[in-house]
């Protein structure tokens, strides 16, 4: 060790070394490291882009596109590009990445290298490590948000073969850990990103702990004719094909410990024409990101320009119903136009009465709506949720009647879901429990009372409509005779719900019963 006591001690050797050395030389990032569960909890929504992909789209790009998006509640891009990673390609993702970090949304940088993925030699893995190379170390000094995505999709011959896919990530990863040892990079598995194959995935030691890995599903899309993808009127048996994905992914985040994004889906089949309506795709949508959201995984549609017009700067009106499922699929949007258009008003599940609708320029304002998948809209002509009502359960972009106009004193937002999502059948006992709360709906404190028929342990819990468990009124044995339990709106945590549908279930040895409630803040 001479040799480097004698070399820390010649300031003019230390110099050249850190002049010319590229491990030496390197520059930080301006914030700290993000962790991976907390990247997902920003991530949230976003949109697959072909800013840096396509020439057209290149040409079309302008940071009123980045601020829109962002301004609408989406969180972040991902930045497709099959370009060599020379001067050209870094003027444009350069401006591209500044605009989405300058506007508060996270750029998820994803390569398509197709002409190495179709014929997977060394000679092609060694030029996807070298390009990778040259974009991490262009990109070293970059905030943290910038996220590195190895691979678009994998398709050709490493379309099936996860042993030579994780041999390139071998290097590939190493590579980009020279100049960016703390930045998050996201590895996909084979079969298009199929989350089934997630196992057969092998992230290297190198990209720890700062690693997250990529699926995707109905990325062309659902299909009404394909069985592995199936979507038509969004039967059970098509729901379960969604939620297994999903559950899959989860089984696999738990035995790892490696977060997932979901990095391409689509609201129709748009690659083939797309048969779906607006209130189909709307259905299918606010499902899908219902069920993502439950499961806490970020996702991006695959793409933009089938919701944006980089041209004109302007959202596509027939697609904004689309926009506004996958944005809160728990709030009907109420258009000042017929066919979407005019101002956008969002509603969550709760009464409405005459005044509120004065107050907010809705009254006899309404010429179109969107309804999310489970959720439906009456409209009542006098105030007091009285007279004449019209039902709505799915979009339409029409609601004038004959006579050209639409009018309503109170309108009421609600669930078709059963209330009963917990009951189960009981053995020994035919007379159910009395149960109920009161008032309903209510802003404030909530009674809740009920009957036991004999003594017995007692749990009465409150879950939101999907079954998340919100709170633990009571746990307790309690004799034969009538209860009540008071339900101040609060959460476990001391914090306040947000108004909604919840649920209070009450459960014994011998039954088990729910009744639904309705908060209106």
């Amino acid at each position: 060790m001479d040799w480097l006591k004698r070399l820390l001690q010649c300031p003019v050797l230390l110099g050249i070394i850190f002049a010319v050395s590229p491990v030496f030389a390197l520059a930080d990032p301006p914030d700290a490291p993000i962790a991976p569960d907390s990247l997902v909890q920003v991530l949230g929504k976003g949109f697959d882009v072909s800013w840096v992909q396509f020439k057209k789209s290149m040409e079309s790009y302008n940071v009123q596109m980045v601020r829109d998006i962002a301004q609408a509640g989406f969180r972040h891009i991902r930045l497709r590009t099959n370009r060599n990673a020379d001067d050209s390609l870094f003027g444009i993702m350069d401006r591209t990445v500044n605009d989405c970090l300058n506007n508060g949304l996270i750029p998820i940088i994803a390569y398509g290298a197709a002409d190495a993925e179709e014929n997977a030699d060394s000679t092609h893995r060694d030029s996807v490590v070298a390009w990778w190379r040259k974009v991490a170390e262009h990109y070293r000094d970059y905030s943290h948000r910038l996220v590195f995505d190895i691979f678009i999709e994998l398709s050709g011959e490493l379309k099936y073969d996860y042993e030579k896919v994780n041999n390139w990530y071998r290097l590939i990863v190493p590579a980009i850990r020279e100049t960016n040892p703390t930045r998050i990079v996201i590895l996909s598995p084979v079969h298009l990103s199929d989350p089934n194959y997630l196992s057969q995935m092998e992230i290297p030691d190198a990209a720890f702990p700062y690693a997250m890995a990529e699926w995707h599903f109905y990325a062309g899309g659902p299909s009404k004719t394909n069985a592995k993808k199936l979507w038509t009127t969004g039967t059970p048996e098509e729901r379960k094909l969604v939620t297994d994905k999903i559950q899959t992914a989860l089984d696999w985040q738990k035995q790892t410990g490696v977060p997932t994004w979901v990095g391409a889906w689509m609201p129709g089949n748009y690659n083939k024409g797309n048969d779906y309506t607006v209130p189909e795709q709307v259905v299918f949508a606010s499902f899908m990101v219902r069920e993502l959201e439950k499961a806490g995984i970020p996702w991006a549609v695959n793409a933009i320009h089938h919701f944006y017009d980089a041209n004109t700067n302007q959202w596509i009106q027939n697609m904004l119903p689309v926009r506004d499922a996958m944005l809160d699929p728990g709030k009907i949007a109420l258009y000042e136009q017929a066919g979407y258009g005019g101002r956008i008003t969002r509603l969550a599940i709760g009464a409405y009465d005459q005044d509120f609708l004065q107050q907010n320029g809705l009254l006899n304002n309404v010429a179109s709506l969107m309804i999310p998948d489970q959720m439906q809209v009456t409209f009542y002509e006098s105030p007091g949720f009285s007279g004449e009502s019209r039902t709505f359960t799915q979009t339409d972009s029409a609601l004038a009647e004959a006579n050209g106009t639409f009018n309503f004193a109170s309108l009421k937002v609600d669930t078709t879901l059963q209330t009963g999502i917990f009951e189960r059948k009981t053995q020994g006992l035919n007379r159910q429990p009395f149960l109920q709360g009161f008032p309903n709906p209510f802003n404030g404190t909530l009674r809740i009372a009920f009957q036991l028929q004999q003594s017995a342990r007692v749990r009465l819990n409150v879950y939101d409509i999907s079954g998340r468990f919100i709170a633990s009124l009571l746990r307790k044995s309690l004799p034969a005779g009538r209860h009540r339990v008071l339900w101040q709106g609060r959460d476990r945590f001391g914090r306040p719900v947000a108004s909604g549908i919840y649920l209070a279930r009450l459960k014994t040895e011998r039954f088990d019963k729910s009744i639904k409630l309705l908060m209106l803040r």
